[in-house]
């Protein structure tokens, strides 16, 4: 399918076959994390500092049979481009999963101060290695030209090597469309603590 472009991103839409209710959402980001101490399950606010100079680069939805990836144009775009991921989460349909949904959540969170909370996790416990979980079900790779090493969207997106980052996310929806369909996901909420005066004093 063809892009759609505008003048701080693109746009690309495709038909896939899809049998749940909701939203799997999927970021490609850029940026280092920043160490905390806190590896507690009920993330507080040094937990969520953990992923507060990440960027976001690409977000890829599945919903109602429609593939959609969104993908910053360069470095120079990335904020415009966050509050854009973060409206297209928004807007998607009810409920929410993504594999590590901490991950997710944590990123999004440093584009508005707020917590967009996920509903379900596509791991089956926390730091699951999502290659190998793929591996064990029998999953294909789908064409991903990074084998499931999405660290390397990092230099990718630095080279403006924008389409192998698409084909990488593209695979890792539909993976995780798998996952879901093999295995299901866990219905959980993610406890962040004591974060509201981030948005005052971050």
């Amino acid at each position: 399918m063809p892009w759609k472009v505008y003048r701080t991103h693109k746009i690309r839409k495709e038909p896939v076959d899809c049998d749940f209710e909701g939203t799997i959402v999927d970021l490609e980001t850029i940026g280092p994390f920043t160490h905390v101490s806190s590896r507690r399950l009920e993330f507080g606010r040094d937990f969520i500092r953990k992923y507060q100079k990440i960027k976001v680069t690409t977000v890829g939805t599945l919903s109602d049979g429609v593939l959609q990836i969104a993908i910053a144009l360069g470095l120079e775009h990335l904020d415009e481009f966050g509050k854009k991921a973060l409206s297209i989460v928004s807007r998607s349909d009810r409920p929410l999963y993504a594999f590590n949904k901490p991950f997710e959540e944590g990123c999004l969170f440093w584009i508005s101060k707020n917590i967009l909370s996920f509903e379900n996790e596509l791991q089956a416990f926390p730091r699951e290695n999502k290659e190998r979980a793929i591996q064990q079900l029998k999953i294909p790779s789908y064409n991903d030209p990074y084998r499931g090493q999405g660290k390397k969207c990092l230099d990718a997106f630095n080279k403006g090597d924008l389409e192998n980052i698409a084909k990488h996310n593209r695979a890792c929806l539909l993976k995780e469309r798998d996952i879901l369909r093999i295995r299901g996901a866990r219905t959980m909420q993610t406890k962040w603590l004591d974060i509201d005066k981030l948005g005052q004093s971050s």
